[in-house]
């Protein structure tokens, strides 16, 4: 009788795990990961109850712009600035290109070229800044300010030797800001609302040491210029500097996939960006969120997608 029992048990063991997996099995295909532009969209303005989510896509002359609300609810676009991350270091790299045609940047030439610091400090080059090839990595991410920029780097200690792999460094980024000053004999702020406001024409772009905003209008127009330049430097903006894998090729600042196409975008606490130009269809996709991107998906993965149903076409 024991031995039955123990049989029995044995048995309904076995049998409450494979029911376990069956509904753990069942759970996970109910709810597969969308891959259509539409879905991504649903699951990622699912949970945030006052969300402004807006989109373009550019093709030619046409331009379609949707804005959506929470639960992808479809709303007018509000025609707001949002944070844009990184993709207003792409603003960085292109004065960077036009210091480098002007003679006055050396891409090999150390910041300590450019930048006064008080101490004998590891002085990467603005190649290896601009390729994210210096040794910071995710030191002095958190350095924002101009004064805690310039601590970081007097305090930063190597514990590695060069050569140093592609690791995506904010410090790094920060430091070009600071490097143009010098370069273009003004401070940042008049820099930027120079080269933004009356060489670009972006009237509602703002780019500091320490944030980026802009509106969907303005990266409209940005994604013109970017699918056609007719400046050097931006030309040169826009050629790889290093492959960083297969997939992915690192310009000045912006990315360049496998087959040309043109990236940048960025999270961060107040929003997120991400424009994608397609030279050889004419094709651009920009996204914009007043969330930063989180397990619910990233507007880089919903811009993906709109491009690819953009260049799929009906």
């Amino acid at each position: 009788m024991l031995k039955v029992m123990k049989r029995i048990f044995k048995a309904s063991i076995i049998l409450l795990a494979v029911v376990a997996a069956a509904v753990a099995l069942a759970v996970f295909t109910r709810v597969p990961v969308p891959r259509d532009a539409a879905g991504k969209i649903r699951i990622y303005t699912r949970n945030k109850p006052d969300v402004e989510l807006e989109t373009a896509v550019v093709s030619g002359s046409t331009v379609e712009i949707r804005a959506f609300g929470h639960d992808a609810k479809p709303v007018e676009p509000s025609g707001r600035s949002y944070e844009i991350g990184h993709l207003g270091d792409t603003f960085t790299g292109e004065l960077i290109a036009n210091g480098v045609i002007e003679g006055n940047i050396g891409l090999n030439s150390p910041v300590s070229d450019y930048l006064a610091f008080t101490s004998n400090v590891y002085a990467p080059t603005i190649y290896e800044l601009l390729t994210h090839t210096s040794a910071y990595g995710n030191y002095g991410a958190k350095a924002v300010a101009r004064e805690d920029v310039i601590s970081a780097v007097e305090n930063f200690r190597l514990n590695a030797n060069p050569p140093y792999l592609y690791s995506f460094s904010e410090l790094g980024m920060r430091i070009l800001k600071l490097v143009l000053e010098p370069v273009y004999a003004a401070d940042i702020n008049t820099v930027y609302s120079d080269f933004i406001g009356r060489e670009l024409g972006l009237k509602h772009t703002s780019v500091t040491v320490e944030s980026a905003e802009s509106t969907l209008e303005d990266l409209i127009t940005y994604s013109g210029i970017v699918m056609n330049p007719d400046k050097e430097y931006f030309k040169m903006a826009l050629r790889p500097l290093i492959e960083v894998n297969m997939e992915t090729n690192i310009a000045y600042v912006w990315n360049v996939d496998e087959n040309g196409v043109i990236g940048c975008g960025g999270s961060t606490a107040g929003g997120a960006s991400q424009m994608l130009v397609d030279r050889k269809s004419g094709t651009a996709v920009i996204v914009l969120s007043n969330y930063a991107d989180d397990k619910y998906g990233s507007v880089a993965d919903i811009a993906s997608a709109i491009m690819q149903e953009a260049l799929q076409g009906p």
